[in-house]
């Protein structure tokens, strides 16, 4: 199926001497007419080459401004070309800018619960809550002498075997997310909490690829039944759910059993939030627990995993 490009460039709507902020979703742009070339060179930047998107947004500040509202085939994109800009949107009126982008495959994937997919509700205050108290700048020192003890073994590892850099910076990464967060440590490449962790990341990394899933902009097809020519996806989102959701409950409740039992390595977030609870969390507090602690390990595992460019060039100097 042909992919179609449909860009709204409306007159800009600021007034001169205005202090009212600009609502992100009116389609904001410079005034000037966009040559046809450009967003053609537009398009084919944002559904081509998904991966380097961001010279998109470098194209859109030399022809529109800091601020550049797109629309492509019903999906929503804002650029902010401007740290200033980003700041004082994102930073000083987060409340009112901090939404989430509604992505139908990652959620029929089984990331609906995610931290850093939900609306800013109740359900995602308390799961950031948790994130923020345990990594919180005071609490931060706690771990460190873990952290350098995990940099010591990065560093032999690498003198013996340098051609794999970016494996054991991924592996001792892991090991250390996946402590400070379930107090377990990873003794093998083939731990079960790190290929958990490293396939809900794949996962979710081609579950929410911008331009792929055609139910990301027509939701009303994952009503679809499966059996339906062209709902595929369906299938697909329901196989992948199944391993999200053993990713995020599996070592969650392998952590809870082992606080406990007292054999769980302290400090670690679980714990934290357990001592706080009288290790008797209610049925919410267990599953907003369950996808912050896995958010948590999923942010950590995914630093190297998403820059393998970085990865690449390291292994050759």
């Amino acid at each position: 199926m042909a992919r179609l490009l449909h860009l709204v460039i409306p007159q800009d709507n600021k007034t001169a001497g205005s202090t009212s902020p600009p609502n992100l979703w009116q389609r904001v742009t410079d005034p000037s007419n966009l040559p046809l070339a450009g967003l053609l060179e537009m398009g084919k930047r944002i559904w081509q080459d998904t991966e380097n998107i961001h010279l998109v947004s470098e194209l859109t500040l030399h022809i529109t401004g800091d601020l550049v509202y797109l629309e492509a085939f019903g999906q929503p994109l804002i650029f902010l070309n401007s740290s200033k800009v980003a700041k004082d949107l994102l930073e000083q009126r987060s409340a009112i800018y901090s939404d989430r982008p509604h992505l139908e495959m990652a959620q029929l994937s089984g990331f609906d619960k995610a931290f850093v997919l939900y609306p800013p509700n109740d359900d995602w205050r308390q799961q950031r809550k948790i994130v923020t108290q345990d990594l919180a700048l005071r609490e931060i020192p706690r771990y460190h002498g873990f952290q350098e003890a995990e940099a010591r073994l990065l560093a032999k590892d690498v003198i013996d075997d340098p051609s794999k850099l970016g494996d054991l910076v991924e592996r001792r990464i892991g090991t250390i997310i996946i402590r400070l967060t379930y107090g377990h440590y990873v003794c093998t490449d083939d731990d079960p909490f790190l290929t958990l962790g490293k396939n809900a990341m794949d996962i979710f990394s081609r579950a929410a690829e911008p331009g792929v899933w055609l139910v990301d902009s027509m939701p009303m097809l994952k009503y679809l039944p499966t059996w339906f020519p062209g709902a595929g996806f369906l299938a697909t989102a329901k196989w992948w759910r199944e391993i999200v959701h053993k990713a995020a409950w599996d070592p969650y409740v392998w952590s809870k059993r082992s606080f406990e039992s007292g054999s769980a390595l302290l400090p670690n977030t679980c714990a934290t939030a357990f001592e706080a609870l009288d290790g008797k969390p209610s049925t919410d507090v267990d599953e907003n627990l369950v996808w912050a602690a896995c958010t948590m390990m999923a942010g950590g595992m995914n630093t190297v995993r998403s820059l393998p460019n970085i990865q690449t060039d390291s292994n050759a100097r």
